[in-house]
């Protein structure tokens, strides 16, 4: 997807679905890029630029331990090359860890609301 001026567009919904084909697909590699590129759009989306450095701030910026133990797995997996890795338990915890994620966000943003009638 592109913009007019060329500059890539990675809204929130077509990066996490990336990362569920890559999860689905038990592809470890693919789900390690497609998470950082996820994150990246969920900051951007909110307009935010604080989005956490690393996966394991993530998952403490969720307060998810499931999810920074399946993050360990993958890096794990990633850095021993194992080809055994299985995507499905993380795609688990991330499809609830979005639903934190978009809830907090949801949430931040009714309090930078004005009132209609002060």
């Amino acid at each position: 997807r592109h913009k007019a001026s060329g500059q890539q567009i990675n809204d929130e919904k077509s990066t996490f679905a990336d990362l569920q084909n890559a999860c689905k697909n038990n592809q470890a590699s693919q789900a390690h890029t497609a998470i950082h590129n996820w994150i990246a759009s969920c900051a951007n989306a909110n307009n935010t630029d604080s989005r956490p450095a690393t996966l394991a701030a993530f998952a403490a910026m969720l307060n998810d331990e499931h999810l920074a133990n399946e993050l360990k797995r993958l890096q794990e997996a990633l850095v021993t090359a194992d080809e055994n890795w299985r995507g499905d338990s993380l795609l688990a915890a991330l499809q609830s860890a979005r639903q934190k994620f978009n809830n907090q966000e949801t949430d931040r943003s009714k309090h930078h609301l004005v009132p209609l009638n002060p």
